[in-house]
């Protein structure tokens, strides 16, 4: 992907070259604190609020989400984890999650040494620097969901989180068409949202019945990205895209 050294496709080096051109020896670097890797089933969590973090881990393949659940059982999903996402990061510092972390799918993942990633960013600053760009951007990307649950009209919000997922599989060479795919349920996105289920279905109905999306018990599929766009008010500023930090 635009110049990665064949040594590593991993995909938080293909994420961390996409900010900042990282090399070969970078991307073993980053190698080298990978413990072992692991899978969770749909429905797993790999920790939970309260509980003590197990690692700093990296998604390899498929969809998690950090959520919080309240004590009436209600669920707010804070933002969705892709491939090249990091989580668990806190891990290096913070004794108990204060959220929890959980599979969608089938989610594949490499289980980071804290220690040795620490013992990274101390001798490799470029690199520690870009990692703090990856922890950056996503801190942006829940500062805009803040602000979408807050102020936007539902269907607009709806849209918008569409529109960013494709965005954000796209930028980690996840190919357009697979891009358009969403593993996600009604009630996952309500709960993203921050709206009921049934209103959630409402939502998704209007965006059926105008061409914007398909779906099924398991999924959504953008048909009309325009379209959303459009209903968004889309700007992707806080995306960074033009960030030319450490190229």
């Amino acid at each position: 992907m635009h110049g990665l050294p064949n040594a590593t496709q991993e995909p938080l080096a293909v994420k961390l070259h996409a900010l900042g051109r990282i090399d070969e020896r970078d991307a073993a670097a980053l190698q080298s604190c990978v413990l072992a890797e692991g899978h969770l089933e749909p429905g797993a969590d790999f920790v939970r609020f309260g509980d003590a973090y197990p690692a700093a881990i990296v998604i390899l393949s498929g969809w998690a989400m950090r959520y919080r659940e309240l004590s009436d059982g209600s669920r707010q999903i804070l933002n969705f984890l892709i491939r090249g996402d990091a989580a668990g990061f806190a891990a290096t510092i913070l004794a108990r999650a204060d959220h929890s972390i959980g599979a969608i799918t089938s989610v594949r993942y490499a289980r980071l040494d804290s220690a040795r990633l620490l013992d990274l960013v101390g001798h490799n600053p470029r690199l520690g620097v870009l990692l703090f760009w990856s922890v950056a951007l996503e801190e942006a990307v829940l500062r805009e969901h803040l602000v979408g649950v807050g102020k936007r009209p539902a269907l607009q919000q709806l849209a918008h989180l569409l529109v960013e997922l494709a965005e954000r599989q796209r930028r980690v060479g996840i190919d357009a068409q697979t891009a358009r795919c969403l593993p996600l349920t009604q009630v996952a996105l309500a709960d993203a949202i921050g709206v009921s289920e049934i209103h959630g279905n409402r939502l998704l109905q209007t965006l059926r019945r105008d061409g914007l999306v398909t779906t099924n018990r398991r999924a959504v599929v953008i048909e009309d990205e325009d379209g959303l766009r459009r209903i968004a008010r889309w700007d992707d500023t806080y995306l960074h895209r033009d960030a030319r930090l450490c190229r």
